[in-house]
């Protein structure tokens, strides 16, 4: 592995890691809303 391919793969999962959290917040509030039925 080349350095810039490990710099990119962790660049990826940073990315991920952010769009996952992002997702699991939504999930959240979206659970929170559905209480109210």
């Amino acid at each position: 592995m080349s350095l810039i391919f490990k710099l990119s793969a962790l660049g990826e999962m940073a990315d991920f890691a952010v769009y996952r959290k992002t997702i699991f917040e939504c999930i959240n509030l979206v659970d929170k809303f559905d209480i109210g039925d």
